[in-house]
């Protein structure tokens, strides 16, 4: 059984160095210490990347354009042109 260095894990999934030391030191990739020495089993590198792989979702279509907005429009303080027109008239019919 052959292992691999930081080095060429690191090369192996286009990260450096660094970011494979910081994932051992938070355990999230398997390793092993071999005499001191950080070192990585292939099989277990393989299955540790097919397990943390995910599938994409599928792309949702935007709904067509229909010209209508969405809920009634309101006024600069949440009130509707509906409204306003009937305090208005009950304005005027009270003066």
């Amino acid at each position: 059984m052959k292992l691999l260095t930081i080095n060429q894990v690191a090369d192996q999934l286009s990260l450096t160095p660094k970011t494979i030391y910081a994932y051992v030191h938070f355990k999230r990739i398997p390793f092993v210490k071999v005499a001191g020495a950080l070192r990585f089993d292939p099989v277990s590198i393989e299955a540790w990347l097919a397990s943390n792989s995910h599938d994409a979702l599928p792309v949702q279509p935007k709904p067509a354009y229909t010209g209508k907005k969405r809920g009634r429009r309101r006024g600069k303080h949440g009130v509707s042109g509906e409204r306003i027109d009937k305090i208005v008239e009950q304005a005027k019919a009270g003066v």
